[in-house]
């Protein structure tokens, strides 16, 4: 996933995502509207690189929650976030990432409803 955020392949991006994919922190509510959101995004930010630098899984039946840790270079600079994925098991098909929640960056705790400008440049 990391490698498809690098590279800005938005379709395999997009294929880790359920029907009904959320991440309230970059505006994106459902999924069908995602491709062209996560396109959007990888393009104004200018995503040079991103590195996992930590995750932890804990699986619960059907459904796994991974926090992760990314480290990812920009155009505009370098930083970490942290983020909560939950997941759920489809059948037939894979597991599926059915919310992103921003949970840091730079190591500081963000509220629940943080929201992160569509351009880089507009953070404070």
């Amino acid at each position: 996933m990391a490698n498809a955020a690098q590279m800005g392949d938005t379709d395999r991006l997009v294929s880790f995502l359920g029907d009904d994919f959320s991440c309230p922190a970059l505006g994106i509510t459902a999924s069908p509207g995602a491709r062209q959101q996560i396109h959007d995004i990888l393009t104004n930010y200018g995503i040079k690189h991103t590195t996992i630098t930590g995750f932890k899984s804990e699986l619960m039946d059907h459904r796994a929650v991974t926090y992760v840790t990314l480290y990812t270079q920009t155009k505009a600079g370098n930083g970490l976030t942290g983020w909560r994925l939950t997941w759920e098991d489809v059948p037939e098909e894979d597991w599926k990432i059915e919310e992103a929640e921003l949970t840091s960056i730079d190591r500081q705790e963000v509220p629940a409803d943080f929201h992160i400008p569509g351009n880089i440049y507009d953070l404070p």
